[in-house]
């Protein structure tokens, strides 16, 4: 049993490690990077940030962001391997500060689904309310640019939980 138990976790390990390699590889070909050294230029990252993901096998959700909204990936591309990589549509800027006429393209429901899901998912999974402000405010960020990059398309539990675990 306990035999069983360690090929369990190995192999939820390797999983792990082959998830985020893969992601990885997405990342540095919409960035259109060939090396680690190019992708961190990409992200304005010292080579220490991209050994620091590396080691840690998680890449912050900002680079997803970053990347995103740089070169118009598509984040169900870039996380998951489905659909086209590249957007359609308009770019949906996320303001380091507020706009000085107010929010004008956020659309407010869709914000208020996202912020609902990520809390409830959070509530009910323990390690995940240890998430600092500003990786909540990124992964709220993240799933926001995903579910806004298609219009009429609804807050599903799946991803959110999804992108929970990356940030976690």
């Amino acid at each position: 049993m306990e035999n069983e138990n360690k090929n369990d976790r190995s192999q939820q390990t390797s999983s792990a490690g082959n998830q985020f390699e893969t992601r990885f590889h997405r990342l540095k070909i919409a960035a259109g990077a060939k090396s680690d050294t190019e992708l961190g230029k990409s992200l304005g990252l010292t080579q220490q940030s991209i050994g620091a993901a590396r080691k840690k096998k998680q890449i912050p959700p900002v680079w997803i962001t970053r990347i995103c909204e740089k070169h118009r990936i598509s984040a169900d591309w870039l996380l998951f391997g489905e659909g086209a990589m590249k957007r359609e549509g308009r770019s949906i800027q996320i303001a380091e500060s507020p706009a000085p006429y107010g929010p004008t393209t956020l659309n407010e429901s869709l914000l208020q689904a996202v912020i609902k899901e990520e809390e409830e998912i959070i509530v009910a999974h323990p390690a995940a309310l240890a998430l600092k402000p500003g990786k909540k405010a990124q992964l709220i960020a993240t799933l926001y640019e995903l579910f806004a990059e298609k219009p009429g398309r609804k807050v599903d539990r799946a991803t959110v939980m999804k992108l929970v675990k990356l940030a976690v």
